[in-house]
């Protein structure tokens, strides 16, 4: 069985992986910023640098995953993501938040369903 922790990293691989084959380009992983938070992924998608929350569970049965984003979260990734701006000067102005949500398999490292909100917030 996979241990809560690694669902999380699990669904995070996923979402990096749905991106891709999407064409967006990564630039960042578990962006940290000391004081508000983290960025699951930071990615471009043709000239927007978007801001990735995933939110990853193994089933519906508390409603969906992407529910579990509070406002207090909004706010934090918002602040984290002008963090990362104001230190990587030659980020795109053009930004956008998206949320996805990951559906999946209990006892499998694959995702049963996965949910792309562009410009979710």
């Amino acid at each position: 069985m996979i241990r809560v922790l690694e669902i999380g990293k699990i669904g995070e691989e996923i979402a990096e992986d749905f991106l891709v084959s999407k064409g967006y380009s990564i630039l960042e992983r578990r962006f940290r910023s000391t004081r508000w938070g983290e960025v699951d992924l930071i990615a471009l998608d043709k000239g927007v640098l978007v801001f990735v929350e995933v939110k990853t569970r193994t089933s519906e049965y508390y409603g969906i995953p992407s529910e579990a984003i509070t406002g207090y979260k909004k706010a934090a990734l918002k602040r984290t993501a002008n963090y990362y701006c104001k230190v990587n000067k030659s980020a795109p102005e053009s930004l956008r938040m998206d949320v996805i949500s990951v559906i999946m398999a209990r006892d499998s490292k694959s995702a049963k369903s996965i949910t792309h909100y562009e410009n979710a917030f």
